[in-house]
């Protein structure tokens, strides 16, 4: 063979190897017998060539699969960027804009319905429900656009991670919603201020506003006497979203005797449209005044319905305990053990809290329905159907008591301080009042998905008062505080009007404060300037 044209096949090449040691060829006897050398050398070389381009293949295909793999990691990485991952600046900056103005509009659009349902009820007492009826039917339209407006924010504010294609869909929903809600009373805008025809009868207004004032004057001795009751009776923590109600319900009485005054003095000028801005700004606050009165009683009724709900979940749950001892000590369902001792030792935690004092019986309801999840369970394979539904109807009734205290004491906490509470806890709001409706609706075909929504209701509605109050507190660290009437209104959220001497923000949504724009927003009968929507 010619060595020139089989290089490889040579005894001097680099890359021939010898056979390995215990096959019976050594170096010495291959070198003694040129044939047997030949041939042995022929043959290791060829196995040397062959092992090393396999070699230099696998070392080929490997580095062109790398890149390859590397490619489709990039790819797949870009994708994923590109779906979750932080957007480009500009796209970035286009959501921010969508959040912000969503954010705003959700703010203002509740405050237009809070307002359009105040102004609702001065037309009522004046002109019956039969002529505000169409109204009403328009507020409860605009809640509905908000009900799927508060749902995607919430969905915008969950721990899930959203693309950017889905962010702005949702932002963009949200504002339509919003605006679609603030349309629905707009239509209705022009025959309410026919109804009302507040210039007209800016006079007998004003008089009305007196004659309301003074009511709820007289009540505030009254609401003060159930208040102190209230204090006592339950735990401050119980208590706490109508702490400061009746200051609170005074001071907004203050505001709107200043605006009834005002608008007295600027009838006397003739200045019909700024009296009218005043009036509605002290209808307004007596409303909230109204509504801060009326929480305590709601507070009052919720928590004592509440705890007879606890009490009976107690007595539910000894029962329930003497069943699972009953079935250990036949030596059956040892697992009931460290379920059984769960509840045992909340049901003792609640009558040692009752002998201490006053207690909290919505979070005292919490605690025993969740300490009861694995002992129903393991209480139900020795149940027949009947038992089942019977417990599974006692559970729902208690639950649905807490769900509807919590909502009520949320919903009139922010409705009394809605110039504080920003858009997070009113998402939260919405959402809660959203699920313990379809609680209510699935109460009879679907208990169990009942009981889910309303226990859903019942932690969104805490959300929403922890919220709500981080924002108040907020708003009074800003300066914005109820040290007297003005700084009262302003935590409200009451329309102004010039003169006012409104602290805080200005250049917001609305018409004159001082300085410049103050914040607020429409109602049926029109907004700062007494325009309408």
């Amino acid at each position: 063979m010619n060595p020139a044209i089989h290089p490889f096949l040579t005894a001097a090449s680099p890359l021939v190897a010898l056979p390995p040691e215990g096959w019976g060829v050594d170096a010495t006897t291959a070198a003694g017998k040129p044939a047997a050398a030949g041939v042995g050398s022929a043959f290791g070389a060829g196995a040397g060539v062959v092992f090393a381009l396999v070699i230099i293949g696998a070392a080929a295909w490997w580095f062109l699969s790398s890149r390859n793999r590397k490619k489709t990691q990039r790819e797949r990485y870009d994708s994923v960027q590109s779906r979750y991952g932080t957007a480009a600046p500009r796209q970035t900056e286009e959501i921010a804009r969508l959040r912000s103005r969503a954010g705003s509009l959700l703010v203002e659009t509740d405050d237009v319905i809070a307002r359009s349902e105040q102004e609702i009820a001065f037309a009522e007492a004046q002109f019956g429900e039969d002529q505000i009826r169409p109204f009403q039917t328009a507020v409860e339209q605009a809640k509905g656009h908000m009900r799927r407006s508060f749902q995607l924010q919430k969905q915008l504010d969950d721990e899930i991670p959203d693309s950017e294609e889905d962010q702005r869909a949702w932002l963009e929903e949200i504002v339509h919603g919003c605006e679609d809600a603030q349309e629905s009373l707009k239509k209705h805008e022009q025959n309410f201020a026919d109804l009302r025809q507040l210039e007209r009868n800016a006079p007998d207004a004003l008089e009305s506003l007196h004659r309301e004032i003074r009511t709820w004057r007289d009540k505030i001795p009254e609401a003060e006497s159930r208040h102190a009751e209230l204090m006592t009776a339950y735990s401050p923590e119980a208590t706490a979203s109508v702490a400061d109600n009746p200051p609170q319900a005074t001071d907004r009485l203050d505001f709107a005797e200043h605006a009834a005054t005002r608008a007295q003095d600027l009838l006397n000028e003739g200045n019909t449209s700024e009296a009218v801005v005043s009036i509605r700004s002290g209808e307004e606050a007596v409303g909230q005044a109204r509504t801060l009165v009326e929480s305590i009683d709601h507070a009052r009724r919720d928590l004592d319905h509440a705890d007879s709900a606890l009490r009976k979940a107690v007595d539910r749950a000894t029962s329930d305990l003497a069943e699972a001892r009953s079935l250990m000590e036949r030596g059956t369902f040892a697992d009931l053990t460290g379920p059984a001792a769960n509840v045992e030792t909340v049901v003792a935690d609640i009558e040692e809290q009752r002998t201490q004092g006053p207690i909290d019986p919505l979070t005292l309801s919490s605690r025993l329905a969740e300490s009861r999840k694995e002992l129903d369970r393991g209480l139900e394979s020795v149940r027949n159907q009947n038992e089942r539904d019977r417990a599974a109807r006692e559970t729902l009734a208690h639950t649905m008591v807490s769900a509807q205290a919590r909502l009520t004491s949320a919903s009139d906490y922010v409705r009394a301080r809605r110039g504080g509470v920003q858009a997070e806890a009113r998402t939260r709001l919405g959402e809660a009042e959203r699920n313990l409706e379809e609680a209510e609706s699935l109460r009879l075909s679907d208990p169990s998905g009942a009981l889910n929504r309303a226990n859903q209701a019942i932690r969104l509605a805490e959300d929403a008062q922890r919220m709500a109050s981080g924002d108040v507190d907020d708003f009074a660290r800003r300066g914005h505080g109820p040290e007297h009437w003005n700084g009262s209104a302003a935590l409200g959220g009451i329309l102004f009007g010039s003169g006012y001497g409104r602290p805080g923000r200005t250049g917001g949504i609305g018409g004159p404060g001082i300085g410049g724009p103050g914040m607020g927003g429409p109602g049926f009968g029109g907004g700062f300037t007494g325009q309408g929507l």
